[in-house]
């Protein structure tokens, strides 16, 4: 199997990434819009983690918008992306970035995406 080709666009703290994967075309995210909330362990203990909202377009077009993506979800789910086994993409998906408060926006036509 081939990695993944990913094209990575940075403009500032803008990160766009275009994906060729079986479901997900591109990514965007503003790392500049980092937002903290505090996290809770069992233990009691607070900390502070970084988050930020994650636009995802699908391959047809569908469009959300996920609120308050932990960073390192979202770093995780882009390094899953990445990696030569194509199957996880979806577990991957699901796993860092489809548990967060979504909204679902206009659909695209991703042929403007390029």
């Amino acid at each position: 199997m081939a990695v993944i080709n990913m094209k990575i666009k940075k403009i500032g703290e803008i990160e766009e990434i275009w994906y060729q994967s079986s479901n997900i075309y591109y990514s965007k995210v503003d790392l500049g819009k980092k937002e903290i909330k505090k996290k809770t362990l069992v233990e009691g203990i607070q900390f502070d983690v970084p988050t930020v909202d994650v636009i995802i377009v699908f391959n047809r077009g569908a469009q959300y918008l996920y609120k308050g993506v932990e960073i390192h979800d979202y770093e995780s789910f882009v390094g899953t992306l990445n990696r030569e086994d194509k199957s996880s993409h979806g577990k991957s998906f699901n796993r860092h970035i489809k548990i967060y408060d979504y909204e679902r926006l206009d659909d695209l036509d991703v042929t403007t995406l390029i």
